[in-house]
C-alpha cells in the first residue's frame, strides 16, 4: 500500500479536499454562467448552480481555515488519492472526447 512519503509533493489531507471542492465550486459556477454569457435566458437551474458553487467554495475554506475538523486533516494526503484524482480527470477527458466525436452535429 502506497504512503504519504513517495507523493509528488506534500499536501495537507484537508487542503487536498479544499482543492477538490474549489474544483467543484468552479464547475458548478461555470454552469451557473454559462447560459447568460452564451445570450441564453437564466432560469432556476442557473440559480441553483450558483448556490451549488458558493456551497462548494465555503466547504473548500471551511476545511482549508479548519483541518483539524476533518480525520487525521493536518496528515499528509496518500499518494492513492492523487492516482483516483488522475484516474477520475483522465476518465473525464475521455468522456468529453468521445461525447465530442459522437454526438457532434457538424
Amino acid at each position: 500500500m502506497s504512503n504519504a512519503e513517495d507523493v509528488p509533493f506534500e499536501i495537507r489531507r484537508a487542503d487536498f479536499f479544499a482543492v477538490a471542492s474549489a474544483a467543484l465550486g468552479v464547475l458548478f459556477a461555470g454552469l451557473a454562467g454559462a447560459p447568460p454569457l452564451g445570450g441564453g435566458s437564466f432560469g432556476v437551474p442557473d440559480v441553483l448552480n450558483g448556490v451549488a458553487g458558493l456551497l462548494w467554495f465555503a466547504i473548500a475554506g471551511y476545511y482549508h481555515f479548519r483541518p483539524d475538523s476533518m480525520n487525521n486533516g493536518i496528515d499528509p494526503a496518500p499518494r492513492a488519492w492523487f492516482e483516483v484524482i488522475g484516474l477520475l480527470i483522465g476518465l473525464s477527458a475521455l468522456a468529453v472526447v468521445i461525447e465530442v466525436f459522437l454526438f457532434s452535429t457538424l
